[in-house]
């Protein structure tokens, strides 16, 4: 096995175990917020690419203003200010 397989190896073990050692300490609060942040966050990213085929220019500028208002509530949001500084 080659040095640089070894360490990405290593590397992913070490993430993994983060990955586990935070949903672990998390409450089912944080997890449904989680979930229910990503599901939007993504149905609205989604829904943007639909606006800009069907050349639809309010709804265009109606999802755009909608994704980057809720872009900013996640930025803001406290749970996430130690993940975003790292």
């Amino acid at each position: 096995m080659s040095k640089l397989k070894r360490h990405y190896q290593i590397k992913m073990k070490k993430q993994t175990q983060k990955i586990y050692k935070e949903w672990k300490d998390a409450t089912w609060l944080e997890i449904w917020e989680g979930i229910r942040d990503n599901f939007t966050f993504g149905f609205i990213g989604a829904t943007l690419v639909v606006f800009i085929a069907t050349r639809t220019d309010v709804a265009v500028l109606t999802g755009y203003l909608t994704y980057y208002f809720f872009m900013g509530k996640i930025v803001n949001n406290q749970n996430m200010l130690p993940i975003l500084v790292n």
